[in-house]
């Protein structure tokens, strides 16, 4: 089962709007990720969203290309400072790949809690638009698969 951890796109700022919706620039390097997973032939069933407006413009993006006839949800326990060893230990029951859109500094411990057993590891790094897969090996195991940023898809 793999894991991918994605930061919400580039937003406005919260002076220009209290929401944070995503800036055109956003917009692009989150259909530049999705397309790039698409023709990695990447699937998810089911996605994960914070409810912040930013996390699910960016989740409905990704979902378009990656979640075929699967599930998307908002969770309330997915914003930026929430606990995550909820998360982490739900994801010991799944089954089939699912994707967690959301924020820093949640997706940060997620990611070092899985890798390392400590939420305060720096074992990954995120980026706005980036990804992160981890793979369940084992129960409680979880390795690294890669970490992408949008900066790494403008080479073509």
């Amino acid at each position: 089962m793999r894991m991918y951890l994605v930061q919400h796109a580039e937003a406005v700022s919260e002076e220009i709007s209290q929401n944070r919706p995503l800036t055109e620039q956003g917009k692009q390097q989150a259909k530049k990720m999705a397309a790039f997973l698409k023709a990695a032939q990447v699937e998810v069933y089911t996605l994960l969203s914070s409810p912040k407006f930013r996390a699910t413009e960016t989740a409905k993006i990704f979902s378009i290309l990656l979640r075929e006839g699967g599930l998307m949800q908002q969770r309330q326990n997915l914003k930026p400072n929430d606990p995550v060893v909820d998360i982490l230990n739900e994801m010991e029951f799944e089954e089939e790949d699912i994707m967690v859109v959301g924020h820093l500094p949640f997706l940060q411990k997620l990611a070092g809690l899985a890798l390392t057993g400590k939420e305060e590891s720096t074992a990954v790094s995120f980026k706005p638009a980036g990804v992160v897969c981890l793979e369940r090996t084992s129960p409680g195991l979880w390795q690294l698969q890669f970490a992408l940023s949008p900066e790494l898809l403008k080479f073509k």
